[in-house]
C-alpha cells in the first residue's frame, strides 16, 4: 500500500520545502520517522533568536544549545540571525548573557554550512572569530563596532555577495578599501547604515574597486550626503538600486551627471525639517541630476526625518513626468501627501502595482475615489504613524477593506495597523471574501530602505 511514509527522502524534503513555519515543520516532524528525516533539513536550516526569546532566557531552550545538545544537525544550518542578545540582571543589564554568548558562539562553530549571517546587537567582538573560517559565506549583516584585530578577521571572507556593516567603527572603515580588494570579484550589495566615521576619502578608495556592484545603500551617515555619492557612483555605472540621505546643505552637484543608466530603484532619506527647509529644492535638484542619465525607475521610496510632512506636488510630478510609465512602486514614509497627488500617481503611473503611504481614514470615502484610478493596483501598505494622534487610532474594518477592494480593480493587499487583509474572489459569490492575519514582522532580514526587486 502506498503513502506517503514510502516516499524517497529527496521527495519528502521537496515537499517539505513549501512549508515555511516554523510551527508546521515542527509539527511535521512528530508525524513519523520519515517525516522527521525529511523535515529536519528544512526545521534547522535558520537559527534565529528575537527578543520574544530572550524574555524567556535561560528558562527555554535556545536554538544553539539544541545545535550543541545534537551536533550532527549543525550541517544543516545555512542561516544564523541574531536580532537579540539577552543581559544579564546585574550592573543595570548592561551585559550580555555569558552563558548565551557561550553557546552562541559554540554552536556557530559547528555549522560548516552557513551562507547568511545577520547580527544586530552589539556583540560581533565575541562571536568574530567563530565565523571568520566559515568559507560558504555569501551574505554577512553585523553591528560593525568593532576593533582592526576583529575587522582583520573578516577581511579573509573573500566571496561575499552581500555586505552591511550597522555602526561601522573607524577601524573597519579605515579598512574597507582593503576589504573591497578582497570582494571586488563577487560582492553586488552594499550597505553602510548610521556609521559616523565613514568620509568621501575611505569611499573614493573602496567603490572603484567594487566593479560589480548592482545595490548601493548609504543611509545615515553624517559625513557623507547626496553630494558626495552622487559624486562617487560614477564608479558604479551598473548600479540598479541606490539609497542614500540628501542633507538640507544646497551645494552645487558636479558635472557631468554620473552614467546610471541601469538605475532602477531610487530610495531617499531626507532632512525635511522646518517649514524653510531648503530640501524640496535639493529633492528637485537630485531628481533632475539623475534623470539625465535617463533611467527607467521602477521603484521610488522616499523617507522623511519626521511625520506629517507633506511632500510636494510639484516634486512628485516631476517625477511622474519622467518615470509615470515605467514605475511599479511608490513608497512614502514619515510624511504625508494630498489627495489630488494620489490621484495624480494612480493616473500617472500605468503599471503601478504597489502604494505605500498614510491612509487618510477620516477621509477614507475621498481616498478610495482617488485610488479607484488606478488600474493595476495590487498592494496598498498603510506607512501612517500610529503613535502620531492622539486618543483611539481609526483602522480598517471588513466593510470598509471591501469598499476598497471593490473600488480599486486589482487590490487585494491591505497592511494596516498591523494586520494584513486580504480578498479573494469566491465563485459563485458577488461579494469579496476578506480575510485578516497578524502581519509578519520583517525583523532583521530588511530594512526600509531595502530593494524591492519584484518589479
Amino acid at each position: 500500500m502506498v503513502s506517503a511514509d514510502n516516499l524517497n527522502l529527496d521527495v519528502l524534503e521537496l515537499v517539505f520545502a513549501y512549508l515555511q513555519s516554523q510551527n508546521d515543520l515542527a509539527s511535521a516532524a512528530l508525524v513519523s520517522r520519515s517525516f522527521q528525516a525529511g523535515v529536519i533539513p528544512h526545521l534547522y536550516r535558520s537559527l534565529r533568536y528575537t527578543l520574544r526569546q530572550g524574555k524567556r532566557f535561560p528558562e527555554l531552550m535556545t536554538p544553539f544549545a539544541v545545535i550543541l545538545a545534537h551536533p550532527a544537525l549543525g550541517v544543516h544550518v545555512r542561516q544564523v540571525d541574531i536580532r537579540h542578545i539577552p543581559l544579564i540582571d546585574w550592573q543595570l543589564k548592561t551585559q550580555p548573557h555569558p552563558e548565551f554568548l557561550g553557546q552562541c558562539s559554540k554552536a556557530i562553530s559547528m555549522c560548516p554550512n552557513i551562507r547568511t549571517f545577520q547580527c544586530i546587537p552589539n556583540v560581533l567582538s565575541y562571536l568574530a572569530p567563530c565565523i571568520k573560517d566559515k568559507a560558504r559565506l555569501r551574505d554577512l549583516r553585523i553591528h560593525a563596532s568593532i576593533s582592526t584585530v576583529q575587522a582583520k578577521q573578516l577581511i579573509g571572507l573573500g566571496e561575499l555577495d552581500s555586505l552591511a556593516l550597522h555602526y561601522g567603527s573607524w577601524n573597519v572603515m579605515d579598512l574597507l578599501p582593503e576589504w573591497a580588494t578582497s570582494v571586488r570579484r563577487t560582492l553586488t550589495t552594499l550597505t553602510l547604515y548610521m556609521s559616523a566615521a565613514l568620509n568621501e576619502t575611505v569611499l573614493h578608495s573602496a567603490l572603484p574597486l567594487l566593479t560589480e556592484l548592482r545595490n548601493l545603500s548609504i543611509i545615515g551617515c553624517r559625513q557623507v550626503d547626496h553630494t558626495v555619492v552622487l559624486r562617487l557612483v560614477s564608479h558604479t555605472p551598473e548600479l540598479e538600486s541606490l539609497a542614500f540621505t540628501t542633507s538640507e546643505v544646497n551645494c552645487p552637484l558636479d558635472t557631468p551627471a554620473p552614467p546610471l543608466r541601469h538605475l532602477r530603484r531610487l530610495i531617499l532619506e531626507t532632512r525635511y525639517t522646518t517649514a524653510a527647509s531648503q530640501a524640496p529644492t535639493i529633492l528637485s535638484a537630485v531628481l533632475a541630476y539623475i534623470n539625465s542619465s535617463s533611467p527607467s525607475l521602477t521603484s521610488f521610496a522616499i523617507k522623511f526625518s519626521s511625520s506629517g510632512i507633506i511632500i510636494g506636488h510639484t516634486f512628485v510630478e516631476q517625477l511622474l513626468t519622467t518615470h509615470g510609465l515605467t514605475l511599479r512602486r511608490f513608497a512614502l514614509i514619515n510624511g504625508d501627501v494630498s489627495l489630488e497627488t494620489v490621484r495624480q500617481i494612480c493616473r500617472s503611473c500605468v503599471h503601478l502595482e504597489r502604494l505605500e503611504l498614510p491612509i487618510p481614514m477620516k477621509t477614507l470615502p475621498l481616498f478610495i475615489q482617488a485610488l479607484g484610478n488606478s488600474f493595476g493596483l495590487h498592494t496598498l501598505i498603510d506607512t501612517g504613524d500610529p503613535h502620531a494622534t492622539h486618543g483611539p487610532r481609526l483602522s480598517l474594518t471588513p466593510e470598509s477593506v471591501r469598499q476598497l477592494m471593490g473600488s480599486v480593480r486589482k487590490l487585494r493587499i491591505i497592511e494596516n495597523d498591523g494586520r494584513t487583509w486580504k480578498g479573494e474572489k469566491l465563485p459563485g459569490q458577488a461579494l469579496l471574501a476578506v480575510t485578516f492575519e497578524k502581519k509578519k514582522s520583517q525583523g532583521s532580514e530588511s530594512y526600509w530602505f531595502s530593494p524591492y526587486t519584484s518589479d
